[in-house]
């Protein structure tokens, strides 16, 4: 299995992403709007994982596909927010806790993210430095509790394989909804 670099990670989530997205940070009633959509992403995936965890149990294939699937979230989120660095996705220990409990945890951060995304919309808000730090440390924190319950080679190369898949060309809205992968 081929081991993936945060930067390869990042290189497949550029490609399946939307196009422009130094567009999308321009544009503050876009990168609202993208914030907002990726940020409902990220949960409604991690609430997937969940599922797939209680269903079918941490090592198997559907739970790692959701893991990618929040991965790619996670990533795009980042890229969105223009994070000119990626050591910020250094694996760290969130503790001792049940991959349950983690995955939970990363629910709840997730969660609260979107607290803080839907005061940025509803205010209209700039993105201030305060604004940034904070939405990169809910990502840091969904990402480290998320590492440490899955193969991340594993889920990577199961979200590269069904996005490059649906998306041979980039991104296009029209096969992100007439699509069979």
């Amino acid at each position: 299995m081929k081991t993936y670099t945060k930067q390869d990670w990042f290189d497949v989530v550029a490609r399946t992403a939307l196009h422009g997205l130094e567009d999308q940070r321009k544009d503050k009633t876009l990168l609202h709007k993208w914030l907002a959509v990726w940020g409902m992403g990220l949960t409604g995936e991690i609430k997937e994982a969940i599922d797939a965890f209680n269903i079918f149990g941490g090592f198997s294939q559907e739970f790692h596909d959701e893991c990618g699937d929040i991965f790619w979230y996670v990533a795009a989120n980042s890229m969105l927010l223009d994070s000119p660095d990626l050591t910020w996705m250094v694996a760290s220990s969130a503790g001792d806790q049940t991959i349950d409990v983690k995955l939970h945890a990363a629910l709840y951060v997730s969660i609260e993210r979107l607290e803080l995304v839907k005061k940025i919309v509803r205010d209209d808000r700039f993105i201030t430095n305060q604004i940034e730090d904070d939405l990169f440390d809910s990502l840091w924190r969904v990402y480290a509790y998320l590492v440490e319950c899955c193969d991340f080679d594993r889920a990577i190369a199961a979200v590269e394989t069904k996005l490059l898949k649906r998306y041979p060309d980039g991104y296009s809205p029209e096969r992100s909804i007439d699509r069979d992968v």
